[in-house]
């Protein structure tokens, strides 16, 4: 348990020192720091996203404690995010989406960081989309084909 315990604290000090790297002033905001709603970025426009509940709450942090268990467990250093995390879709800056969790193995990261843009070009390499009542048909399959 200890060996366990020593390699979380590991990989967190490596995250920490990672995030460290960002100059938030540069972060691109998806986020309206008044209503606290949340938006994704669809061919230039700001597009709200659907509310979502505790249940889904849950699942997408059940969903993100099983990625740090396995990144552990395999020993694989990764970057692991929850929704407020953007990445650019499209090839291109007029489209950003929201997963509501992100797996992105260390080396497939930019090896130095100067802003949160140098993340969100990178596409992860796994993502998690949780389906809430708020959200339609149409729209996920849309996600699903972008991602």
């Amino acid at each position: 348990m200890v060996d366990l315990i020593e390699r979380v604290q590991a990989i967190e000090d490596v995250d920490s020192e990672l995030d460290d790297d960002v100059d938030n002033e540069e972060n691109v905001s998806l986020e309206n720091e008044i209503t606290g709603e949340s938006y994704e970025l669809i061919e230039g426009e700001l597009v709200p996203q659907a509310r979502t509940d505790n249940e889904h709450g849950a699942v997408c942090a059940r969903s993100i404690g099983l990625l740090r268990l396995y990144s552990v467990q395999t020993n694989q250093r990764a970057r692991i995010v929850d929704s407020s995390a953007a990445f650019f879709m499209r090839g291109d800056r007029k489209n950003a989406r929201k997963p509501d969790a992100a797996f992105t193995f260390h080396a497939h990261l930019p090896a130095t960081v100067e802003s949160v843009e140098d993340y969100m070009g990178v596409p992860p390499d796994l993502i998690i989309e949780v389906i809430s009542p708020g959200n339609m048909a149409n729209e996920m399959g849309e996600k699903t084909r972008e991602w």
